[in-house]
């Protein structure tokens, strides 16, 4: 090949170059306007409102916004910037408050701002409370910190596309496309529900529908039937022998639970509904019930029998052991001794709970719980009551299909009582996996 061969193929080379920049480049220049600015953006909102301006330009609104209280002189520097998150946050809630008013209490943006947000630190104080306001306003909604979890991460400082801005922008006025969230700050699913969603007042977004989707007890009890010599089950739920409200309740009726016999007394004196019960004993129960859970589904055989933490953890939050120490002292004793003998060793990373899952069987009342967990170390696997893998009131916890090492979700029902502690937990696969209805 000679020199002016490769001087012409540098040449072409450059100018291929030359033109994938050129497609390039257009479309980098472009990007700058899928974005909007500040100012624009607090034109647009008050446009949006109703609020009007003298003139049309951005700094006309501005000012506008200054005078209605959406903006302070203070809110912003630069309104040449790309809006982001937060400073969307800033000018949706001030409008959003511009029309309806303050409607979030104090208790409520704090558990958000506690609970709710995984990056909320990212952002300097003064500037905090607006994403939780536009968090629990509906507006902003970020992203799930993974399943089963009760947070969410916001990416606060991040810009914001000019479609979502606009998107933004039409809550304002259509409640219908804000998101909803529940009284403790949680975020709720409306979309592709569980089938039995009906049975609970909401779905969170954070749980799969394999939380929801399987029978309460109440559904399992039955008598024996004959026909032509034949034996099937009658389902007391189907032929209306027991009673919603009465009988049983599901997690969305449970708080008109009104069977006569129901007896709760508030410490200042009065009787209280199911429901003013349910809503006294959450805090407790949520507490005992993560701390029972986490005891029971971390357990080391070498160090049980010097594990204070794990043996108080357990006693304090049965009813059995209020009512009868003497009897759980010789049971927790009893476990030890057999976990050791098996060389029981189990680990749990995540347990979640929420006050939905709470429904009233027609033995008393229980709470749906997930738990993620895997057994690492167990002899015997088949004869339950030699191998204890759960500490349980129960002597028989049943689990199938159990391999060593292998992660499982764990679904189960844990009855609590009205005095906030815990009777028992049904570890059973069979609650979760065996359906005697058809759906």
């Amino acid at each position: 090949m000679n020199l002016r061969t490769k001087k012409n193929i540098a040449i072409i080379l450059c100018v291929i170059i030359m033109l994938s920049l050129s497609v390039v480049n257009p479309n980098a220049a472009q990007a700058s306007y899928s974005y909007i600015t500040r100012g624009y953006f607090v034109k647009l909102v008050c446009q949006e409102i109703g609020i009007t301006a003298k003139g049309t330009t951005n700094q006309a609104y501005i000012n506008a916004a200054f005078e209605h209280g959406i903006i302070t002189k203070n809110t912003f520097s630069d309104y040449q910037r790309n809006v982001s998150k937060a400073d969307a946050a800033v000018i949706l809630v001030n409008a959003h408050e511009y029309l309806y008013g303050n409607t979030i209490s104090e208790k409520l943006i704090h558990t958000i701002l506690e609970k709710r947000i995984t990056d909320v630190d990212k952002l300097p104080e003064y500037r905090r409370i607006y994403i939780a306001k536009a968090y629990a306003y509906g507006y902003i909604k970020g992203t799930s910190d993974g399943s089963y979890t009760t947070s969410r991460t916001f990416k606060p400082t991040q810009k914001i596309s000019k479609a979502t801005a606009l998107s933004f922008i039409e809550m304002l006025k259509d409640e219908s496309k804000r998101s909803k969230i529940t009284e403790d700050g949680q975020l709720i699913r409306t979309t592709n529900l569980p089938k039995f969603a009906k049975f609970y007042s909401y779905v969170l977004a954070s749980f799969p529908n394999e939380f929801y989707d399987w029978e309460f007890q109440f559904m399992k009890s039955c008598r024996t039937r004959y026909k032509d010599d034949k034996p099937y089950y009658e389902y007391f739920y189907e032929t209306g022998e027991y009673k919603d409200g009465i009988d049983y309740a599901y997690p969305a009726t449970v708080k008109d639970y009104k069977n006569k016999i129901f007896n709760f007394i508030l410490p200042d004196g009065t009787k209280s509904s199911y429901g003013d019960a349910v809503d006294y004993n959450w805090d407790t129960w949520e507490s005992n019930v993560k701390d029972y859970l986490w005891n029971v589904f971390n357990v080391d055989y070498r160090t049980l029998e010097k594990n204070k933490d794990w043996y108080n953890a357990v006693t304090k939050t049965s009813s059995n052991y209020a009512t009868n120490n003497v009897y759980l002292e010789n049971y927790v004793q009893e476990y030890i001794k057999l976990a050791k003998k098996n060389k029981t060793i189990i680990e749990c990373d995540n347990i979640a709970v929420d006050k939905s899952g709470i429904y009233k069987d027609t033995t008393g009342t229980f709470i749906r719980v997930y738990v993620h967990y895997r057994i690492n170390s167990s002899l015997d696997n088949n004869k339950q009551y030699l191998s204890p893998l759960a500490f349980t009131f129960k002597s028989s916890p049943n689990y199938s299909n159990i391999k060593i090492g292998e992660w499982r979700n764990g679904y189960f029902d844990v009855e609590i009582l009205m005095n906030g502690t815990i009777s028992n937990a049904v570890f059973s696969d069979y609650f979760r996996n065996v359906n005697v209805l058809e759906w």
